[in-house]
């Protein structure tokens, strides 16, 4: 009779697995419950992208070869007013306005919702992954505050005459962006472009004189994390922190970066940047950087040669997993412990 019993419950235990295993494995994917908001953010972006090639082509200001969906969001392999080593295929990746969906994805996974109070640090190494931020922060109803750099890597926005706080003035003048930045800085070595040429360095900083939005020019790290800290919370305290980019604000000036994704708690020392403060603080800080980790987290393709049209794609979906499996395996289960307990009741008797 024991081993009868015994034989039941091996055989249940066996169901149990197999319907677990059958569950994982028969699924399917269906819209997310925020697709229409996704959407509308990425085709705000694509609306953004299209002005900033219009601009690009106002100048005069050819594409890339490295460019190869035409897209104008790739700026020069170097020039004087570069800051850092960038890779072309990075900023091909991020030049795709399903971009924007996917910041709302991670967003509302760091908890922003609408009425949340966004603060962020834009350099211009990745403007695609900025008008991203900024469509999807738009699109939830968060407000976003944002400190806008000139300094960018290889092929970022480092055109000397279309810099990203230059396409974002241009996109908040043309009412293409609702939100203009509240402040900008030269960004680069001590976020004051030390190390870029100084004629070239001088002529954008008066360019960007005349747009009237406050220019931070503050050497000392920890003053210049001061300023940076009461713009952000000049409307209240700020819900989440999103440093896009390497700039020695956002990453602090210790001999490694803070880890890519969203930061939640953590110790800060007086090396650490803004990201690091406050995920100390116990606000959740977003570090977009690492632009092959973060399309392989959140299964989207990196550098493909067609992007996904708006709407297609990962950042749209969920996986549901087929209840079937589960449910028989629960019912056939329940009737071999009905079994067992009855053999036992038996053997007692």
């Amino acid at each position: 009779m024991r081993g009868a019993r015994t034989v039941l419950i091996a055989v249940a235990l066996a169901v149990a697995l197999l319907g677990l295993g059958l569950t994982r494995a028969i699924t399917h994917t269906v819209p997310a419950e925020d697709f229409a908001l996704k959407r509308a953010a990425a085709q705000h972006m694509r609306r953004c992208m299209d002005a900033v090639l219009s601009y690009r082509r106002e100048l005069g200001i050819p594409l890339l070869a490295e460019d190869a969906c035409g897209t104008g969001m790739l700026g020069d392999g170097f020039n004087a007013i570069t800051t850092t080593a960038g890779a072309a295929d990075a900023k091909r990746t991020t030049a795709d306005p399903n971009m924007a969906a996917l910041m709302v994805g991670i967003l509302t996974e760091a908890g922003v919702g609408p009425e949340s109070r966004v603060g962020a640090g834009l350099s211009g190494s990745f403007p695609a992954m900025n008008l991203a931020l900024i469509c999807a922060c738009e699109a939830i109803g968060a407000e976003l505050t944002y400190i806008a750099s000139v300094g960018a890597s290889t092929y970022g926005a480092n055109l000397p005459r279309l810099t990203f706080p230059d396409m974002a003035l241009r996109l908040y003048t043309d009412a293409l962006i609702g939100t203009p930045p509240a402040a900008l800085s030269m960004g680069g070595a001590s976020d004051t472009g030390l190390d870029m040429d100084p004629s070239l360095s001088g002529e954008i900083r008066a360019r960007l004189d005349r747009s009237d939005v406050p220019f931070l020019d503050i050497r000392d790290f920890s003053e210049n994390l001061r300023a940076r800290m009461e713009i952000y919370a000049q409307g209240g305290p700020i819900d989440c922190f999103v440093g896009v980019g390497g700039s020695i604000t956002t990453n602090g000036t210790g001999p490694s970066a803070p880890p890519h994704g969203i930061l939640r708690g953590g110790t800060a020392n007086e090396r650490s940047g803004l990201l690091e403060i406050y995920a100390e603080a116990g606000v959740p800080a977003i570090h977009i950087i690492d632009i092959r980790k973060l399309v392989a987290d959140y299964g989207m393709p990196y550098d493909p040669e067609t992007p996904p049209k708006i709407g297609e794609g990962a950042p749209y979906m969920r996986t549901e997993y087929s209840k079937i499996p589960a449910a028989c395996a629960l019912a056939i289960d329940v009737m071999l412990l009905i079994c067992v307990h009855r053999r036992g009741r038996r053997a007692r008797q």
